[in-house]
């Protein structure tokens, strides 16, 4: 065995010199096919491994194959797992690995920060409010340092529900709400998130069943919320936890946009966000506590409002690198107000690597707030840089 290794590395030498010198004679001419095809092996698999070395030095994070099993048949499979993103990777006609990452590719640094923090798998994105995580469901992870994220959902619903009641609309009846969100999130230093969103609110009722009648559009309440991840480690199944404080400032005009929830008071929430990271999913716990505020009436007079409390699980799994899909429980209790409870499916896509798309669909279990739908539709877009 050492005796063939060396007469192998002896025969490498040997091309490599007379490769030099620029000869055009076979190098391997004379040696029997066993020895022929054993040295190509060899040059081959040390290709191999120069160009994941030069791929891993522009991509810390990836993880390379030992060299031992680089003639493997799973080679191809073992790179498209660890570096989804080289797309500059291709293979010569044997099926080998000999392609090279542009300098264009490699000068993407916020792009690849982001797949970093990522993984190489899951897909970071917003919830419809504000701060990273699900549709609804908050992550305990903030996005990368100096990473900035600006994202745009549209959530749009029927009003089927009025205080728990069922609303049956004729086909000439119409009822309605469509909510608008503009948010910008970043993390200016590690472990810390702040996350800002701006609302669009736009509602349309038009049926005797309902109070009030009318169509009525305008900027909602904008909201700002702050994360700090308390426990973070580098590890593919790590656990963190989050704290965080919102605010909901009253820039809505209560007396137009009621029915979308714009109440002209401020809220203030804390809360609390449990993560636990596996290979390919994410678990998600969230529990908040918002303080309401309470409006003052025309009269003089101030309404109580209960303060709320919402809760929520999420489980969130990559399909492939470019896929990931979420599934949530969400839930609402209001005191008075009525209580909310409902499941969302959703999926996330990467268009390219600071590109992303969403989509989630609420689907209401039960619902007796004042105005409630069976389901709704979100859809969403998000850019990194």
């Amino acid at each position: 065995m050492i005796r063939s290794s060396i007469k192998i590395l002896a025969i490498s030498m040997l091309i490599f010199t007379i490769t030099l010198m620029g000869a055009s004679v076979d190098p391997l001419e004379g040696f029997s096919p066993e020895i022929i095809k054993e040295v190509r092996a060899n040059n081959q698999q040390n290709e191999t491994v120069k160009k994941l070395k030069k791929a891993s030095e522009l991509y810390p994070d990836i993880k390379l194959p030992k060299k031992e099993d680089v003639q493997k048949k799973e080679l191809q499979e073992q790179v498209d797992e660890v570096a989804p993103y080289l797309q500059e990777l291709f293979e010569d006609e044997d099926g080998v690995v000999t392609g090279k990452v542009s300098e264009k590719r490699a000068k993407r640094k916020s792009a690849e920060e982001i797949i970093s923090s990522e993984k190489s798998t899951h897909i970071i994105g917003s919830t419809i409010v504000a701060g990273s995580g699900l549709s609804k469901i908050l992550s305990a992870s903030c996005v990368p340092t100096k990473t900035y994220m600006l994202s745009s959902f549209i959530a749009y619903n029927k009003i089927d529900t009025y205080k728990g009641d069922d609303v049956d609309l004729s086909t000439d009846e119409k009822a309605d709400q469509m909510h608008i969100y503009y948010i910008f999130t970043t993390s200016p230093f590690e472990n810390f998130e702040v996350s800002i969103s701006f609302p669009y609110e736009k509602w349309k009722i038009d049926t005797p069943r309902l109070v009030p009648n009318g169509d009525e559009s305008g900027l909602g309440d904008v909201f700002l919320r702050t994360k700090y991840t308390l426990a973070s480690q580098n590890s593919s199944r790590d656990a963190k936890i989050a704290l965080g404080l919102g605010i909901k400032f009253a820039t809505g005009d209560e007396d137009k946009l009621a029915v979308n929830g714009v109440t002209g008071e401020p809220d203030f929430e804390i809360y609390a966000a449990y993560e636990q990271n596996f290979k390919a999913s994410k678990v998600m716990f969230n529990a908040r506590y918002v303080f309401t505020g309470d409006p003052t009436l025309a009269d003089g007079s101030t309404l109580n409002i209960d303060d709320k409390f919402i809760y929520g699980f999420g489980v969130e799994y990559t399909k492939t690198p470019t896929l990931t899909l979420g599934l949530e429980i969400y839930g609402e209790n209001w005191g008075n107000y009525g209580d909310k409870l409902e499941v969302i499916p959703s999926f996330k896509t990467r268009i390219r690597d600071d590109l992303s798309i969403s989509c989630a669909f609420p689907i209401t279990i039960t619902n007796d707030q004042e105005f409630g739908y069976d389901f709704q539709w979100i859809g969403g877009i998000e850019y990194k840089f």
